[in-house]
């Protein structure tokens, strides 16, 4: 009997593994930065990574050592996912509203992103399709609004930002094409 229980303990830990244990990081293809909670601005301005509504941006991948750049990608079943940061294990969500209660159109193009405690599985706008493009590369769509995970490249005024640089900012956009690489994301297990 002490055999089977160790056994099925080990099937469990070896199953668990693949998913809950198994960290990645989020690389852009048109930047070669990793997705980021931003923990201060350039002045030095710290900001509070672990709670709700923490921003994320793009940034220099530091190392295995920057949970504040590690994901757990973990199936909540039909084909459908949640990011969760490995820094606060809050899941990647779209904003809904601020903290005053101000209503976010969510369903629109430039709609933003934060961390937030996960809901449940019935939270659209916490769960995403991660869908081949080819050669290693990914487009990550909302279930919510259908929209993929960007690179802000300009403003609706036109404004140019440099996706390429640290602090990029990330939004959700319509999917280009496959020849969108603001659009692309590479998905890296970098272990445990």
């Amino acid at each position: 009997m002490r055999v089977k229980c160790i056994l099925l303990f080990m099937a469990v830990v070896l199953l668990g593994n693949s998913i809950l244990l198994s960290q990645d990081k989020i690389v852009s293809v048109y930047s070669g930065k990793a997705l980021s909670i931003i923990l201060h601005d350039p002045d030095g301005k710290r900001y509070p990574g672990d709670k709700n509504d923490a921003r994320l941006c793009l940034w220099d991948y530091h190392s295995r050592n920057a949970p504040e750049q590690q994901w757990r990608i973990i199936s909540t079943g039909e084909g459908k996912y949640k990011i969760v940061s490995v820094y606060s294990g809050k899941a990647l969500s779209i904003i809904l509203h601020d903290p005053d209660g101000k209503r976010f159109p969510g369903d629109k193009n430039d709609a933003r992103l934060c961390l937030w405690d996960y809901h449940s599985r019935n939270a659209p706008e916490q769960q995403w399709r991660i869908i081949s493009t080819g050669e290693g590369k990914f487009k990550i769509v909302s279930v919510y609004n259908g929209k993929a995970l960007s690179i802000i490249l300009h403003d609706p005024d036109g404004k140019r930002y440099p996706g390429d640089k640290n602090d990029a900012r990330l939004c959700l956009w319509d999917y280009h094409s496959r020849n969108a690489p603001e659009q692309q994301w590479r998905i890296i297990s970098i272990g445990e």
